[in-house]
């Protein structure tokens, strides 16, 4: 009787334990559901909690994980506005928004994914091809568009997306930028005459200041030099003048002159002490012998 009870009553605990599986679900935080009458949405939840439902066959439910999902588009060729084909891949955030839509539309987030690569292919080429190659690769910053070229990326992306799949489109960014090989040269080659004309630019702006600064200093010295034979010429004259009255004095008095040159010569040749026998009659020498020499006894000789 006790055996009959026992199996009785794990009976009825299993019958429970299913029944609750098949009435009852569970929604966490980061989880979405919809739930199915014979095949057809009739409730979505957003809200984490304990729900229940019909069994199957009448009712079902669906969960999602409604956390933002990373996509990162393939790193493929496209072409700018003017001609040039440039190779880049974009980043999309999204989450399922609306789960019954997404539920009628895609129904798994591998078939998300490729739906998303799909929109994001077909408008960033779009938007590409209205802007020119100078938007995405420039040596002037003022001429790069990044931010206009992802935000007209995102907006029919993320239109379209809530609209047909339920799903929203949090942020897109252009994650990667490449060029073919043909293109890369042709851009370094550009790159290099713009350098090079950069570089001419400054060497004529250098020779300009330096042919500036050589003139001025020109201009200077010949002022200074100017000044100095100014000054130069007026001193000589000051010492011509000052001669003139000296010859006109010695012109007056001719003995006094030869015999003031004779002293200036004796004293130049007498400078230091020395001995010098000469005759006293080879001027200027012929002056020491009217000098006079006094002797022991007073008198002269």
């Amino acid at each position: 009787m006790k055996k009959n009870y026992l199996t009785i009553s794990i009976a009825a605990l299993l019958t429970g334990v299913l029944l609750l599986f098949l009435v009852a679900f569970q929604v966490s935080v980061n989880q979405c559901a919809v739930i199915t009458t014979f095949g057809k949405p009739t409730r979505s939840i957003k809200e984490p909690g304990l729900y229940w439902k019909l069994p199957w066959p009448f009712q079902k439910s669906y969960i999602f994980d409604s956390r933002i999902m990373l996509n990162e588009s393939v790193f493929e060729e496209t072409y700018t506005k003017d001609g040039k084909n440039i190779i880049f891949s974009v980043c999309v955030g999204w989450n399922i928004e609306d789960a019954e839509i997404f539920l009628k539309s895609i129904g798994t987030l591998d078939d998300a994914q490729r739906n998303i690569e799909g929109l994001v292919r077909t408008y960033k080429n779009g938007v590409l091809g209205q802007h020119y190659f100078s938007s995405l690769i420039s040596t002037s910053e003022a001429d790069l568009q990044f931010d206009t070229i992802e935000h007209e990326i995102l907006t029919p992306v993320a239109a379209e997306a809530a609209e047909r799949y339920g799903i929203k489109v949090s942020f897109l960014y252009i994650t990667r930028l490449g060029l073919p090989e043909e293109t890369t040269v042709k851009v370094f080659e550009r790159m290099k005459k713009e350098r090079e004309r950069i570089a001419e630019q400054f060497r004529s702006e250098g020779e300009a200041r330096a042919t500036e600064i050589k003139a001025k200093a020109r201009s200077e010295r010949d002022q200074v030099i100017a000044k100095a034979e100014a000054e130069a010429k007026r001193i000589r004259g000051e010492g011509d003048a000052a001669a003139a009255e000296y010859y006109a004095i010695f012109e007056e008095h001719t003995e006094l002159a030869v015999f003031l040159k004779k002293l200036e010569t004796l004293r130049e040749i007498l400078k230091q002490r020395s001995t010098v026998i000469l005759d006293t009659s080879t001027p200027p020498f012929d002056l020491l012998d009217t000098i006079e020499i006094p002797t022991k006894h007073g008198d002269a000789k």
